[in-house]
């Protein structure tokens, strides 16, 4: 599992936000949160900074780059 997938689950689940409502916040489908979650799929750029935002952190946060 990427950092990525990690954090995103860690801060996701600290937020207690569940993986449709983080979805519905950022504009996509549950399912593409799963993805994210999983490994399975990475968001583009935009949909990462949304996430990052939702989840109160930075981008390089989200992704395990913290400088």
């Amino acid at each position: 599992m990427s950092e990525f997938a990690k954090n995103l689950v860690r801060l996701r689940t600290e937020k207690k936000l569940s993986q449709e409502e983080l979805a519905k916040r950022v504009g996509v489908t549950q399912s593409a949160i799963w993805q994210y979650e999983n490994g399975e799929a990475t968001p583009k750029i935009k949909i990462a900074v949304d996430i990052a935002r939702q989840l109160g952190v930075t981008v390089e946060a989200l992704v395990g780059m913290e400088v």
